[in-house]
């Protein structure tokens, strides 16, 4: 039986914090942590496109906003797309 590794969420908040945003700073509406969070709990619940993130994102606006500083409302397809 093959035991399964446990992911300590600080040393991924730690991991995704240490990433580089490629962006100019303004144009950044939401921080990289926060897309890059959103675009993984999407994932892990079924997302399997740029706008299927972005519908999750929509739908569990007022969950995630207890977590995450979504003051300027839900990530939207052009904001997940300066990443490609």
């Amino acid at each position: 039986m093959t035991k399964k590794k446990e992911v300590d969420p600080v040393f991924m908040l730690d991991f995704i914090s240490s990433i580089e945003d490629p962006r100019i700073d303004r144009t950044k509406k939401h921080s990289l942590e926060t897309i890059m969070i959103i675009a993984i709990c999407a994932v892990i619940c079924g997302a399997k496109s740029w706008n299927e993130i972005e519908v999750y994102g929509t739908l569990k606006l007022e969950f995630l906003s207890k977590f995450l500083n979504l003051e300027n409302g839900s990530l939207r397809m052009i904001h997940l797309e300066d990443f490609l």
